[in-house]
């Protein structure tokens, strides 16, 4: 153990030092890990590749939250999270001046790690298969934190707009001190890149890999479902996340599996949750009233969610508290965001498939299945949990409400309302105070920080807004 504190230490303070902060690449010539075993340490570090530290945009810009005016106050008069009042409000620029948005940092960060421990494998001569492993792993956390880059800051896979220049992300491949143009590429090709990077890990990891923070066949299987589904190809996503929950299907009842956490009910967390296929997780946002010190919750149930969801025999609606400064139901300041693979998450990507490719029954009892394990005990034993459709469409629609009362506020919405809107037409839009982002406006392309446009000496332009 005591060779891992060193190395991650170093890993954190170059990216503190990053050379180019607004891809956060960092020096190569001060990196010490050199071998397999080091490359394993640095995988294993959770809170590097693991955590999330900026969930703000998905998680507020989707119809499943209603911040109350007292929040929307707060958060624009603090300090720590004006940003909040202007992600919420879909002001033209969220973060301004020298602020620092987490979610694009944190994201390259990630990626940064990634490259880093690619180059290290790339350089170590070796038949160990490990070597295979360790590259899997990497690109499936690679993969990932693209996902989220291009899903939130680029238009959505399937638009026109997404084959033009610049319509994506930049994608970073190195881990140097050279200077290293930087450019945005097309959605497209974001999307392409991640697809090679999780058949590339496909093909190297075992189904199952020790901790649910360190990826696996299991794993990528998952995401490359998730990214089909936002392809629109649902025939390969169905299959992939068929092949993923071969692997993986546990389900957790909320009747008998949830913990006492200190008098309250509460989720595993962590490795402990065994519906986690790969971990990835943020907390709720929350910042303190500058005038009183108390804690502001920035996660409530929208008026439009509570509306197709029965809070009475809903066991995911447990995990809430009353908002003392505003009445307003909220999510427990204790809630984890599960951002990653989850079993529900693709349990729901099959339903959706099949109810595209023809097979809406089945889809329906797939939704079923997972709905007997949320729901009180006493409410499932009179069937009162089932849901029926008597066509694709009718299941379907009951399989994307299902997916929003899974999710709560997660910010997975942000990334169906995108994917629903620019594949499938579903006309969705977003109206906060007097703007609206209308389906597929440009707008749904969010605003790249002020900080990040001005450190790249102009090499990364602004999105367009309407």
């Amino acid at each position: 153990m005591r060779k891992i504190i060193p190395i991650i230490l170093i890993i954190v303070a170059l990216i503190n030092q990053s050379c180019d902060d607004y891809v956060d690449i960092e020096p190569k010539g001060n990196a010490i890990a050199s071998s397999l075993d080091d490359v394993d340490q640095l995988l294993g570090n959770a809170s590097a590749l693991s955590f999330e530290l900026g969930n703000a945009i998905p998680n507020l810009v989707h119809d499943n939250i209603q911040l109350s005016e007292a929040e929307i106050v707060t958060a624009g008069n603090s300090r720590e999270s004006d940003f909040i009042d202007n992600i919420y409000q879909l002001e033209p620029i969220f973060y301004e001046g020298t602020q620092t948005d987490l979610g694009w940092s944190r994201h390259y960060i990630s990626i940064g790690y990634t490259n880093h421990i690619l180059e290290v494998l790339e350089g170590i001569d070796t038949d160990d298969p490990l070597k295979n492993v360790y590259e899997g792993e990497a690109k499936v956390h690679r993969a990932y934190h693209y996902f989220q880059l291009v899903n939130v800051y680029g238009v959505h896979y399937g638009l026109p707009q997404a084959a033009e220049s610049g319509s994506g992300v930049p994608i970073v491949t190195v881990f140097s001190d050279d200077i290293v143009p930087i450019s945005r590429n097309t959605v497209n090709e974001v999307y392409d890149f991640i697809v090679q990077d999780l058949e590339d890990a496909i093909a190297a990891l075992p189904n199952i890999n020790g901790t649910n923070n360190r990826p696996s066949k299991a794993a990528a299987l998952g995401l490359l479902a998730e990214v089909y589904l936002h392809m629109g190809d649902y025939e390969k996503a169905l299959l992939n996340a068929e092949d993923a929950l071969s692997i993986n299907s546990t389900v957790l009842d909320y009747n008998t599996d949830l913990i006492d956490f200190f008098g309250l009910l509460s989720l595993p967390t962590d490795i402990d949750n065994p519906e986690n296929i790969l971990m990835k997780e943020a907390f709720v946002l929350t910042a303190f009233d500058p005038r009183t010190f108390e804690e502001i919750i920035f996660s409530g149930y929208s008026d439009e969610l509570l509306s197709i969801s029965d809070v009475d025999n809903d066991l995911r609606f447990l995990f809430t508290i009353e908002n003392p400064n505003t009445g307003n139901t909220v999510l427990s300041d204790e809630y984890i965001f599960e951002l990653g693979i989850t079993v529900p998450k693709l349990l729901l990507i099959q339903a959706e498939c099949l109810a595209r490719t023809g097979d809406f029954e089945e889809a329906m009892n797939v939704v079923n299945e997972l709905r007997a394990n949320r729901f009180e005990a006493s409410f499932v034993a009179t069937d009162g949990h089932l849901l029926t459709a008597a066509n694709a469409d009718e299941a379907i629609a009951h399989i994307i409400d299902e997916s929003r009362r899974e999710f709560h506020v997660s910010g997975k919405r942000f990334f169906d309302i995108k994917r629903l809107n620019a594949i499938e037409n579903a006309g969705i839009s977003l109206t906060r105070g007097d703007i609206t982002y209308a389906p597929n406006s440009i707008n749904w392309a969010m605003p790249i920080s002020e900080n990040v446009i001005n450190t790249s000496n102009g090499q990364i332009q602004q999105n367009l807004r309407e």
